[in-house]
């Protein structure tokens, strides 16, 4: 069978569906994309960790069957991006799809025979409430605090994101001590969610809707062109083998105190860059002290000072790994930040910064007994 098609709407239906970060070989299916063809219409499916997804265009089929195929989704995305045909012909053929762009034909070799796996589809969205995506905010999640995510699996709930209904979000690696904050989500509902979904959520365009259905969530997107449905699935903390994220612990630690002091965002990561430069490896530490009106970073290569701009806080030094607090201070852009040590028995064990937009707190390294 050969299927005709536009080739922009493929196009900017395959950059929107395969998520490049989500492809991945620790999730087999990740890797394929499922594409079946009838007389009118071409329908790609797609799964990533927690992620199914449908793409719907359509075309004209020179026959009244209908045939499946499976490709390799990065492969594909990637050939069809580079075709400059107004259209391209997909011809499912033995042992593969030939992708026909002009005089030019292209092989992209059968994954798997057709009968030996369907990949799951989305929900219907019949009967459910639309509203609208707010990627700026996933988008700043995303830039901002999937940083701090844990890759550790000692502590499993703190490789995902912990959002809250009144609108928090922890990305947190307790292993580490790095916890982040912000009130971006928009889900009115408390849930984990996996670094898949964030992407997923982030790289949606404008007009992108969202629907809650049950313990899920379905986001579409709809042109002239193409359609886009993607269902997503949370974990909960009742959940089985997911166990509590201690929001309740971790929340009141980002909440500024009265007494902090007030320094340039962008001088302090000037700095922090070039101690990263001529830092010895990811173990290395740097000191940052408070004392009078300066702010001090300091280390066996670098020793600079930061005015304060306003407040006063207790003197006091810490220090910390050099990698996370250069991580941390490069997401605040060029704000004005405000930082006061967190202090637990009379001893400062950790540093918190913050702006009305992100809070991050960070762990000290503990003296070596």
């Amino acid at each position: 069978m050969k299927f005709t098609c536009n080739t922009k709407p493929l196009n900017d239906a395959l950059a929107l569906g395969i998520v490049n970060s989500n492809v991945s070989k620790y999730y087999a299916k990740s890797n394929l994309a499922q594409i079946t063809a009838t007389k009118t219409k071409v329908i790609i499916n797609l799964e990533a960790s927690y992620i199914v997804s449908e793409l719907a265009l359509k075309g004209m089929g020179d026959t009244d069957e209908t045939v499946t195929t499976f490709v390799d989704s990065l492969l594909f995305k990637q050939l069809v991006s580079t075709f400059e045909t107004t259209t391209i012909t997909l011809e499912f053929v033995a042992g593969g799809l030939i992708l026909h762009s002009g005089k030019s034909k292209f092989t992209l070799p059968q994954m798997m025979e057709s009968g030996e796996l369907e990949l799951r589809k989305p929900s219907s969205v019949e009967g459910l409430v639309a509203t609208d995506v707010a990627r700026d905010d996933w988008k700043f999640i995303k830039d901002n605090q999937m940083f701090a995510i844990s890759m550790s699996f000692e502590q499993p709930v703190y490789t995902r994101v912990w959002v809250g209904e009144s609108g928090d979000v922890l990305v947190c690696d307790l292993t580490d001590g790095v916890v982040t904050h912000s009130r971006r989500s928009k889900l009115q509902a408390t849930c984990l969610l996996s670094d898949t979904v964030i992407n997923l959520l982030s790289s949606l365009p404008e007009g992108a809707k969202i629907r809650q259905n049950d313990r899920n969530y379905i986001v579409t997107v709809t042109t002239d062109s193409f359609s886009y449905t993607s269902e997503f699935t949370p974990q909960y903390e009742d959940d089985p083998d997911v166990g509590s994220y201690h929001s309740e612990i971790i929340l009141p630690s980002t909440v500024e105190p009265k007494e902090v002091i007030t320094v340039s965002a962008p001088a302090l990561n000037k700095f922090m860059g070039q101690a990263s430069l001529l830092s010895s490896g990811t173990e290395a530490q740097i000191e940052m002290s408070v004392e009078g009106k300066q702010l001090t970073l300091k280390d066996d290569n670098v020793d600079c000072k930061v005015d304060i701009e306003s407040g006063e806080v207790e003197p006091f030094a810490v220090s910390f790994k050099t990698s996370y607090l250069a991580s941390i201070i490069s997401n605040f852009g060029n704000a004005k930040l405000h930082i006061s040590p967190r202090v637990r028995d009379d001893k400062v064990v950790g540093v918190g910064f913050w702006t009305s937009d992100l809070c991050a707190v960070l762990a000290a390294v503990e003296d070596e007994a």
